[in-house]
């Protein structure tokens, strides 16, 4: 294994799925949304409207008010899309492609640190686990803890907004 990717097998952005283009899209691989077709493009807007609206009403409109007060540390959920996680963190999260027989993990990661990993995934494929882990969650591996679990729409850690976006 290398990059995320198994050794010999060629990763061609045309052979992805949409869930994959989706993933690259949102971490400014635009080439991947303006190759892609007219379908796929309406579907991608789609998600991304969806996602952060239905977050924003789900939590009383918090990017509104951060944009309000110029501070993202009100932020204080797990988001339930990359966009929104992007902002927090004021970076952009790395894709990793799924492996085979990982379909549609989607899998994103952000380094805040040496010591401090965020991963927002999901297992659909994991037909025997509990339907959290099936859905989306986030991992977080850090000083403080490793491998903790959470879910979209909890809060964040203390911890973890000494990384938030100033």
């Amino acid at each position: 294994m290398q990059d995320g990717r198994f050794v010999g097998v060629e990763f061609e952005k045309q052979n992805l799925t949409t869930d994959d283009k989706f993933y690259l899209w949102l971490n400014g691989d635009n080439e991947v949304y303006l190759n892609s077709s007219r379908d796929t493009q309406l579907q991608m807007r789609k998600w991304v409207l969806e996602g952060y609206m239905s977050n924003q009403i789900e939590n009383k409109f918090p990017d509104f008010n951060a944009g309000l007060n110029l501070d993202p540390s009100l932020l204080t959920v797990f988001p339930n899309n990359v966009v929104d996680i992007n902002k927090m963190f004021g970076q952009n999260g790395k894709y990793i492609p799924d492996e085979p027989g990982h379909p549609g993990r989607n899998k994103m990661i952000w380094e805040l640190d040496e010591n401090t990993r965020v991963t927002f995934e999901k297992h659909p494929y994991d037909k025997g686990a509990p339907e959290w882990h099936r859905n989306w969650h986030y991992h977080v591996d850090s000083t403080e803890g490793s491998h903790q679990r959470f879910l979209l729409g909890q809060n964040v850690p203390e911890f973890l907004k000494r990384f938030f976006r100033k």
